[in-house]
């Protein structure tokens, strides 16, 4: 996995608790491979709209979650929390 890969994982496996302290973000946790491809595929249409630099790095997050099977995605949340 290539490092913006990794680091755009990272901000949607975590979130901001209300102290400030960094926790594992439990909803997108919830989601299966499919609905998190959704949910950054929504993200990505808004990025593009607003023409964010970083569509380019959610669209190879999207690439990369498409390109491994559902076992291989429950994996991957593992190794983030």
């Amino acid at each position: 996995m290539k490092e913006i890969v990794d680091e755009t994982l990272t901000t949607y496996f975590t979130t901001f608790a209300p102290d400030g302290v960094l926790k594992a973000d439990e909803e997108f946790f919830k989601l299966s491979r499919k609905a998190a491809i959704h949910e950054l595929q929504k993200d990505l249409k808004e990025q593009e709209e607003l023409e964010l630099d970083l569509a380019e790095d959610t669209a190879e997050t999207i690439s990369y979650l498409q390109s491994i099977n559902d076992a291989e995605y429950e994996q991957l949340k593992n190794d983030y929390r």
